[in-house]
């Protein structure tokens, strides 16, 4: 997602999550925020009370933390697909050993 929206400082913006298939996934995605120097992700979910009343529930995740965990577990599925090779470098050296 590009947009020549620039944040100040302690704010973001959201956008539409166009892949949402269930209400378990969020309505709207926060690509990145700096809040006080730290870079976080997040997402918003809409929802409904049991009266009707609509409200919005929110996460804010280390935006570092996040791409580290997704590669860990990107490593993980590489690792117990044994058999296959691992993507090679430009270079050809082999990824996993970096």
């Amino acid at each position: 997602m590009t947009t020549s929206y620039t944040p100040k400082p302690n704010s973001g913006i959201a956008f539409t999550n166009k892949f949402k298939t269930t209400d378990k996934q969020p309505s709207f995605v926060v690509q990145s925020v700096t809040i006080g120097g730290r870079a976080y992700k997040g997402a918003f979910w809409e929802r409904t009370d049991k009266n009707g009343k609509p409200f919005i529930t929110f996460i804010f995740e280390d935006a570092v933390e996040v791409e580290l965990s997704r590669h860990e577990q990107a490593m993980e599925k590489l690792r117990a697909d044994g058999d296959k090779e691992p993507e090679r470098g430009i270079h050809g050296e082999n990824e996993l050993a970096k």
